[in-house]
């Protein structure tokens, strides 16, 4: 079977993919990932991409580089394509400047095999503050039907990125941000980019507390 589950028993509102075409380092991520949530393991880019979490958002992903059809940066790519920002850890034997510094771009982790299970304790904590926002985000995306840019336009707007450098980070014009903003308004209902951020966090705030 391409895509194998496991539910773990901790916390059950997180899901981590694992996308590595070595099955015995796949199944032992998978145990040592399964007491903190649902582990969802593939062994190609296509089934990676593919794989939906259980529920929501993915927590975070933990990615093989070499994969038989392409590498973890076109699992990566495809997510940003779809305005899905999943903390990622990119996990290789070969650890080379150019993968570091493009995963960097990419917003990932690297870390050289064999891994301690430390650095993957730490690698949850760091993203955990991160996957409340991206519910929220991603549950305004399905309840208000946005675009995938509206979407990226509100989850950067959310983090806390400044509106000056908004169209910068989605590489788009001021013209075509606006527009984006405007029809993001239209779906949502706010009075303001400031007034859609503000209940978006409000909403972040009450799925924490």
């Amino acid at each position: 079977m391409a895509v194998q589950r496991k539910s773990g028993s901790s916390n059950a509102e997180e899901a981590y993919l694992v996308v590595d075409d070595d099955v015995r380092f796949a199944g032992s991520m998978r145990r040592l990932l399964a007491p903190h949530g649902d582990v969802t393991v593939t062994h190609c880019v296509r089934d990676a991409v593919s794989a939906k979490p259980p529920r929501g958002v993915w927590t975070a992903a933990f990615l093989d580089f070499d994969l038989p059809d392409g590498t973890a940066f076109t699992v990566l790519e495809a997510f940003e394509g779809r305005a899905e920002m999943v903390p990622a850890m990119i996990i290789t034997g070969h650890l080379a400047n150019s993968l570091a510094n493009r995963a960097f771009e990419l917003g990932a982790r690297v870390l050289s095999k064999p891994i301690a299970s430390e650095h993957v304790r730490l690698f949850l904590e760091s993203v955990r503050g991160e996957v409340a926002v991206r519910r929220v985000v991603d549950h305004w995306r399905i309840r208000y039907g946005l675009t995938t840019a509206e979407t990226a336009v509100l989850r950067d707007g959310v983090e806390g990125v400044e509106r000056g450098t908004l169209a910068e980070r989605r590489g788009v014009s001021e013209t075509t941000l606006r527009t984006h903003v405007r029809h993001m308004l239209q779906k949502t209902g706010d009075a303001s980019m400031s007034d859609a951020i503000q209940r978006a966090l409000r909403e972040v705030i009450v799925g924490r507390g």
